[in-house]
């Protein structure tokens, strides 16, 4: 597993771009499961660095940082698929 730090062309920017959360123009965002969001992040014209190469001040909270991305998709899965599984009418689930 790599981490990679994106900054946004945004300078400043918080919110979210697709399942991955930026906080003050930046994120850590590693490859396990995260690939495709890292193509469009350097196709967008966003700064991605392997936080292997930066000096260790900038990359404190990196990998709690990914691991709270990797925990909000696996939420976000956890979320559909409790969705799938629930009766739109609560009505036909309840046995008499």
């Amino acid at each position: 597993m790599t981490t990679f730090r994106v900054t946004t062309p945004v300078p400043g920017f918080t919110g979210d771009v697709g399942a991955i959360s930026f906080v003050k123009g930046h994120a850590f965002v590693s490859d396990d499961d995260n690939d495709a969001a890292l193509i469009y992040f350097r196709g967008q014209g966003y700064l991605v660095e392997d936080i292997a190469d930066l000096p260790a001040e900038e990359t404190v909270g990196a990998g709690d940082a990914a691991r709270v991305t990797e925990l909000e998709a696996e939420n976000a899965d956890l979320k559909a698929q409790l969705a799938a599984a629930t009766p739109s009418d609560p009505a036909k689930g309840a046995s008499k």
